[in-house]
């Protein structure tokens, strides 16, 4: 069983090596391939239009510092509702009144 049955965009490195318009076979109709040896990933070809648009992408996500101020503007327009009582009161408060018992 040949790889390319596994995934079209596979070609090995040793048929890369004997034939190089293979490569462009794949390019043309898949415009992205995987060069493998053995297991192993070597590289990833791309055409000249998929590594643009792959840059575009990359490019456009946004820094993490600026989505962390987006969330503390988030926090800040929402109001917080005042609690009645928090769990850790009503912890400390159930365990004096077991104190308590303990105690008679």
């Amino acid at each position: 069983m040949k790889i390319q049955q596994f995934n079209p965009k596979i070609i090995s490195i040793t048929q890369l090596r004997r034939d190089i318009d293979l490569l462009e076979e794949i390019l043309t109709r898949e415009n992205e391939a995987l060069v493998m040896r053995n297991q192993s990933l070597l590289f990833v070809a791309m055409t000249p239009e998929k590594y643009y648009d792959w840059e575009d992408d990359r490019k456009g996500a946004r820094m993490i510092s600026d989505v962390i101020e987006e969330i503390e503007q988030i926090r800040k327009n929402r109001r917080s509702k005042p609690r009645k009582g928090l769990v850790s009161d009503y912890v400390s408060r159930m365990r004096e009144e077991r104190a308590v018992k303990w105690k008679r």
